[in-house]
């Protein structure tokens, strides 16, 4: 990551939040009232309205994305509706999801410019549209097959697997382990 898109000071200065006191940041400043909110997730960002059935906040909420979306400064790769969120998984509370471009990420600072440049680092977050971004995931110990290609993987399947090599039940996975244990069960341990 290289930039970073100032969210949250984008919703503060639509006045879609309204903050208590000065800070640099939401947490800082504090929260006085909202009625649309980003829920960042470094790469990309959730947006929830504090009132679902407000058609009009959610044309405001549209609006602003939009605005921000035109500039290619900002790195949104795209703005994805309650819908296209749905398919991939995501937050079922989000109106709208922010996906930015590689290299770019969501800052939480209400100061300055939207847009700031950053000494690189690393983060994630990004949406799964960005193949480029891909991780890995390797697993190897007692009961684990040797040299099992499991291709690409949906990353809800690591928390469950790992479980299962660790003997620890996990009922509320939403995806089974992934198949790659010597005794063939992909079932989570008992």
């Amino acid at each position: 990551v290289e930039r970073i898109l100032k969210l949250d000071a984008a919703f503060v200065r639509a006045g879609l939040i309204t903050l208590k006191s000065q800070g640099d940041t939401l947490q800082s400043a504090g929260v006085a009232n909202w009625n649309a909110m980003p829920w960042p997730a470094s790469g990309s960002a959730a947006i929830v309205l504090k009132d679902g059935t407000d058609a009009a906040t959610r044309g405001r909420v549209r609006q602003l994305l939009e605005s921000l979306a035109s500039d290619p400064d900002h790195g949104i790769a795209g703005i994805l509706d309650r819908q296209e969120v749905a398919k991939l998984g995501g937050a079922p509370t989000a109106e709208f999801w922010v996906d930015l471009r590689p290299g770019f990420a969501i800052g939480s600072s209400l100061q300055g410019p939207i847009m700031s440049a950053v000494s690189t680092r690393g983060t994630h977050g990004h949406s799964p549209a960005h193949p480029e971004l891909g991780a890995f995931f390797l697993i190897a110990g007692d009961g684990v097959g040797k040299g099992v290609a499991i291709g690409g993987i949906d990353m809800r399947s690591v928390a469950p697997t790992v479980a299962r090599a660790l003997q620890v039940p996990f009922p509320t996975a939403d995806l089974p382990p992934l198949n790659v244990f010597t005794d063939g069960a992909a079932a989570p341990a008992k």
